[in-house]
């Protein structure tokens, strides 16, 4: 310790000893002279402390644009992939597979404030069956598509249990049924062929409208197959006395053609597509003006009042539809919702894809590419078993 102060007396000794040096430059000349000091650093010096993160974030940015191209596959577009190469993942969807989790749900959020009521198929094994149900005031059949990839295909196992498979829709929707549990549908000659079998003690619901719709639930049902009589029976082989229908052996149908979709929500519930003016319409034009306008409660306009269209026939499938502007249009649900309903509506009058030119900024809504030929859905309203 003594050392240690000893050691320090001499320093400061020392430093006293030491001659004075006086600067004679002004403060005005040595703060010139220390700008052109800092003035003369190479530039190459300043710079390359920025140019490698600059380049790092170019490319993060760009990573990113690629990842967000490649993963923006609409839900058709996957169907048209799938459909064209049977069972193979497209290198699109591996790309998409192996990237983090992270970025996956960056691409999922974007969408998933936007419901479709569409449905594309995506699998040829996939089967598809039209079930029926009823809006809240018992007017409009309301087709609900039920899509199973594992059913075998025989339409009997889901016919005979119609309000079993729909029973959710109740609450989740707002609907109503039909007393099916008392009927037994069975295909025959591949399914060419369609019997509907009751109890002998069966009697048909009273009142005109269980009759209305009834009769609107089996034509959305069954026309599809090309059945136009229902073959009616008793247990005992004997004709069915259906209510205001009289004593039948054979239910006819009706062909549904020219729907009017509109927007079906009971309250604040699920919203569903609901085909209005069944058959009573002639042109798509026609069509698309009844689309802005609400039909009575629950029921509402798909397509802006404060809008105006004009209708192109590119071919006799193929349709554009060019609209001005309304402020309802953007990247939005309402704007997704009126391209469904067209789109459905489209194909109940023969067409088989549709363009929309829609004045906004966006190319995209929800799941749709804007100005590209959109196909016509598989299903409406659909509700996915496996």
């Amino acid at each position: 310790m003594d050392q240690q102060r000893l050691g320090e007396t001499d320093l400061e000794q020392k430093l006293k000893e030491m001659p004075r040096i006086h600067d004679h430059q002004s403060k005005e000349h040595l703060y010139s002279n220390i700008q052109q000091e800092l003035n003369s650093t190479p530039k190459s010096k300043q710079n390359r402390s920025w140019i490698i993160p600059s380049l790092a974030l170019i490319a993060a940015f760009s990573l990113v644009f690629i990842f967000i191209r490649s993963s923006n596959t609409t839900q058709f577009e996957r169907a048209e992939q799938i459909e064209g190469n049977g069972d193979k993942v497209t290198s699109q969807e591996e790309a998409i597979s192996g990237d983090s989790s992270e970025n996956s749900m960056i691409i999922d959020d974007a969408v998933v404030d936007m419901e479709s009521m569409l449905y594309y198929k995506e699998f040829e094994q996939e089967q598809m069956f039209t079930l029926a149900v009823a809006d809240q005031n018992y007017q409009y059949a309301i087709p609900i598509t039920l899509v199973d990839s594992t059913s075998t295909g025989e339409p009997n196992d889901y016919y005979n249990r119609i309000n079993s498979f729909v029973g959710d829709l109740v609450v989740d929707a707002g609907i109503k049924t039909f007393p099916f549990e008392d009927i037994v549908f069975e295909f025959t000659d591949n399914n060419k062929q369609l019997f509907m079998t009751v109890s002998d003690a069966y009697e048909f619901p009273p009142g005109s409208s269980n009759a209305n719709m009834f009769q609107k639930m089996l034509n959305l049902m069954f026309t599809p197959y090309g059945i136009t009589n229902i073959i009616t029976q008793t247990e005992s082989m004997d004709p069915v006395t259906l209510g205001p229908f009289g004593e039948l052996d054979k239910f006819p149908l009706s062909e549904i053609k020219n729907q009017v979709y509109k927007i079906y929500q009971y309250e604040d519930r699920d919203k569903l597509l609901i085909p209005t003016s069944v058959n009573e319409i002639v042109s798509i034009n026609e069509a698309l003006t009844l689309m802005q306008m609400d039909e009575g409660q629950y029921i509402e306009a798909t397509i802006p009042k404060d809008t105006s269209f004009n209708l192109e026939e590119k071919s006799t499938e193929d349709i554009l539809i060019s609209f001005s502007e309304s402020t309802d249009f953007a990247d939005n649900q309402l704007t997704m919702s009126m391209i469904e309903a067209i789109l459905i509506t489209a194909k109940t009058f023969g067409y088989r894809s549709v363009e929309f030119d829609i004045p906004i900024d966006s190319e995209v809504v929800g799941e749709y590419r804007l100005q590209e030929a959109i196909p016509v859905p598989d299903g409406v309203n659909p509700l996915v078993l496996h």
